[in-house]
């Protein structure tokens, strides 16, 4: 377990260096697919950097020149932390096993919540997609892998903007970006960056649904007027897509924002420094012997 602690944090840094520069530069272009896939890459690069580096460590000291022995050995930093009590890490490591477990029956409950709506709720079948009514009245429509799910009253009232809606998020598989996302913020729990990345990420599935909708030829008006009326309601965050998970301001300003120009799309490499700067940051000495410490400790 010492393992998946050190690599958890090795991971953090590279995935908050990666989001703030995600946030600074190309959080408000209006680019969904491309943020979409740029939120995607950073989670993966975010667990891939620390295996990567783990190995170039190896292969460079399998490769190190022989070097002569000094004739007093000179301690190091490494030496200094296997000389201090390991208590510390050991607490460090049930209290990131309580968080990961905290997290996971969370998402347990969630889910056992979302399939007890669909399971009790009147389906209709749609092609592919399932429709479910639900009597409550206080369930935001949302949507899940090929269910599309809200309430009697809103199926009567906008049954038609709604279901474009959420056929948007099914048809480009949203779900499987959220079960990313929530492994990343299982295993990066600790880090703010998972939660905020995952939002990002919840943020871009909307702009693309909402984009799609209009597109169809459905009035900008009456679907704007729709997403007032359902601002509030019972919302399931974690792995499934709302439709009033986005803050409604910001949505509003992407359907009036024209498209981002391709040149500001090189933004993105201002991440290649910022992902310099934090692996550079877990090789240091001290950092990487404290990693270690904590490794073996645990």
């Amino acid at each position: 377990m010492g393992h998946l602690l050190t690599y958890a944090i090795s991971a953090a840094l590279p995935l908050l260096a990666m989001y703030i520069v995600y946030k600074w530069l190309l959080a408000s272009e209006n680019q969904y697919r491309y943020n979409r896939v740029v939120l995607l890459s950073i989670m993966l690069c975010a667990f891939i950097l620390p295996a990567v580096n783990v190995l170039v460590q190896q292969f460079a000291s399998h490769n190190a020149t022989v070097r002569l022995m000094s004739p007093l050995p000179q301690p190091s930093i490494a030496d200094d932390y296997a000389a201090q009590p390991s208590v510390w890490p050991r607490i460090a490591l049930i209290v990131y096993l309580a968080g990961i477990t905290a997290v996971v029956i969370h998402t347990a409950i969630v889910w056992l919540r979302i399939a007890r709506i669909t399971a009790s709720g009147t389906k209709i079948h749609d092609g592919r997609y399932i429709i479910v009514l639900t009597d409550d009245d206080k369930v935001a429509p949302f949507s899940w892998h090929r269910y599309i799910v809200m309430s009697q009253s809103d199926y009567k009232q906008a049954g038609v903007m709604i279901t474009a809606h959420e056929k948007q998020h099914i048809d480009r598989q949203h779900w499987i970006d959220l079960l990313l996302a929530q492994f990343i913020v299982t295993v990066n729990w600790f880090n703010p960056a998972a939660w905020l990345v995952r939002e990002e990420l919840k943020a871009v599935h909307e702009y693309e649904a909402d984009k799609r909708v209009l597109d169809s030829g459905i009035n900008a008006r009456d679907y704007q007027l729709l997403l007032i009326s359902k601002a509030t309601g019972m919302k399931f965050p974690t792995v499934a897509n709302s439709l009033n998970h986005c803050k409604l301001k910001k949505r509003m300003t992407m359907m009036m924002t024209s498209q981002a120009s391709m040149s500001r799309r090189l933004r993105t490499l201002a991440a290649i420094p910022a992902v310099a700067l934090a692996v550079l940051a877990i090789n240091h000495n001290a950092v990487a012997a404290a990693l270690d410490h904590v490794n073996n400790s645990a």
